[in-house]
């Protein structure tokens, strides 16, 4: 087993408090940067994320996986609301029956605490489970108001796909409504009849 190092320094100046020098490291693989704490100890910085092999990491909490993820996470606030830019790429990751390749994620979580709402991109060359073949991923992410509404397409066993709606997170309430899907077979369009909304509550999918 690799042990876990961690450094930081807690500095006051000025009655403005920071996190200096922070580092995570586990065999190869850190977490580092440095962060200034607001009145609501909300972070504000920059963190860097470099990790070739994800193994001792999942390890920690008792699961088996590989892989490598490599970028950044920001910290910052817009106003009195907190928000998350994540920059980060990964060559594959895999868990069992399910792995993933050529992953990139370029996203920003505004209000990250009480109602994250999304903006960005996901792109995967690939999402593997079982026999199951999910290729060319993209989904665009943009935020709307409380709302996250996206559109993407992937091809799933050779079958290509894509949907729009939107997502929102609140009040441990996640509501998907879908505006629109439709796929390709043979040659042969289908699509969903009419809108839907999907509510996940406590656990329960409604």
């Amino acid at each position: 087993e690799q042990p876990l190092d961690i450094e930081a320094s807690l500095v006051t100046a000025a009655g403005k408090r920071a996190i200096k020098g922070l580092s995570l490291a586990l065999g190869d693989n850190k977490v580092s940067g440095d962060l200034a704490l607001d009145d609501q100890f909300l972070p504000v910085g920059t963190l860097t994320l470099a990790v070739p092999d994800v193994g001792p990491l999942a390890a920690l909490g008792g699961q088996t996986a590989t892989g490598d993820i490599n970028g950044t996470i920001a910290f910052a606030k817009d106003g009195a609301t907190p928000n998350l830019t994540i920059n980060a790429a990964s060559t594959s990751i895999a868990r069992g029956e399910l792995a993933a390749k050529a992953i990139t994620v370029n996203a920003l979580i505004a209000n990250y605490l009480k109602g994250p709402a999304i903006s960005g991109t996901i792109k995967a060359d690939s999402v593997t489970s079982g026999k199951t073949v999910v290729s060319g991923i993209g989904i665009d992410l943009r935020r709307d108001g409380d709302w996250t509404n996206f559109s993407g397409g992937a091809t799933a066993s050779g079958i290509p796909a894509t949907a729009t709606g939107r997502v929102k997170i609140a009040d441990g309430k996640t509501s998907v409504e879908i505006a629109s899907g439709e796929a390709t077979l043979r040659g042969i369009k289908a699509a969903i009849a009419q809108a839907s909304t999907i509510t996940i509550a406590n656990g329960t999918t409604s």
